[in-house]
């Protein structure tokens, strides 16, 4: 169901499948990390997050590639936006 880099239009299985897949990637996340991603759907910078969190940068940066790699080893890479 982790057919993201697909060509074709998902099927309403495939798209229920990794939506379930997402959900539980998410769970999996601390308190932060869910923040972070939050935050990160709705456009905010890695500063912005830092502030709104009360994070340094570094922090922020260092959780989203962990919060990156956790994905990626779900087979969820194409939920993950590389800059």
């Amino acid at each position: 169901a982790k057919r993201m880099g697909n060509e074709e239009s998902p099927t309403y299985e495939d798209t229920i499948a990794l939506q379930l897949d997402v959900h539980t990637a998410l769970s999996r996340l601390s308190v932060d990390e869910r923040e972070i991603c939050e935050a990160l759907s709705h456009g905010f910078s890695i500063r912005e997050i830092a502030t709104r969190l009360g994070r340094d940068w570094h922090t922020v940066n260092r959780r989203i590639s962990r919060i990156r790699a956790r994905f990626e080893e779900m087979g969820l890479d194409g939920w993950v936006k590389t800059a």
